[in-house]
């Protein structure tokens, strides 16, 4: 029965497509293109920063990351400063006062309608032990609603996850590859 109905869904939304109400969602994403521009992944946050920075200036309603950082940058200054041995003392300590990259992509962050993303885990991640700061569903005074449920999460680092206006939650289970309902709530 349950086929049926996502089949019957399916075709409703092929013949009668839901009329746009507003300006269309605007994906910028890391591809090959960006890949060979700006080199390998994973990028310095820095990058990740001016980024959020440059598509903050356009305008949007909010920008979804659907990137997680639960480790710190290991190309940080300090983390650098730590990891090349040839370094002189004097530049391996100016490198140490420079603040992080994950301090600066906090700062990006920070007083922008920028949602970060949570995932959900099979089992508790010793780092996070406590749960999410917002959970991305809160249900009050309703009836069992059938959503999953996990053990754990995966955030990003505190410092990160603290700029954020919100957070979502980037495991889906899709039924044949589909997506056919999303739903949030403040």
């Amino acid at each position: 029965m349950h086929g049926l109905r996502s089949a019957l869904f399916d075709g409703y939304q092929r013949l009668f497509p839901r009329e746009r109400q507003s300006a269309p969602a605007v994906i910028v994403a890391i591809d090959e293109h960006a890949l060979e521009r700006h080199g390998q992944w994973p990028w310095p946050r820095t990058r990740v920063a001016q980024l959020i920075t440059a598509i903050a200036g356009a305008g949007p309603a909010a920008i979804g990351v659907d990137i997680l950082f639960p480790e710190r940058d290991r190309f940080s200054p300090a983390e650098v400063a730590q990891e090349v041995e040839d370094l002189s003392a004097d530049v391996a300590r100016r490198l140490r006062k420079l603040p992080s990259n994950d301090v600066t992509l906090a700062a990006a962050i920070g007083g922008r309608n920028v949602v970060l993303g949570v995932a959900g885990l099979e089992a508790r991640d010793p780092r996070f032990a406590q749960p999410p700061a917002a959970a991305p569903v809160r249900i009050v005074n309703a009836p069992d609603l059938a959503l999953r449920r996990f053990a754990g999460h995966l955030p990003s680092l505190p410092v990160i996850d603290n700029a954020a206006a919100g957070r979502g939650l980037l495991s889906v289970d899709p039924e044949s590859s589909v997506i056919r309902r999303a739903s949030s709530q403040g």
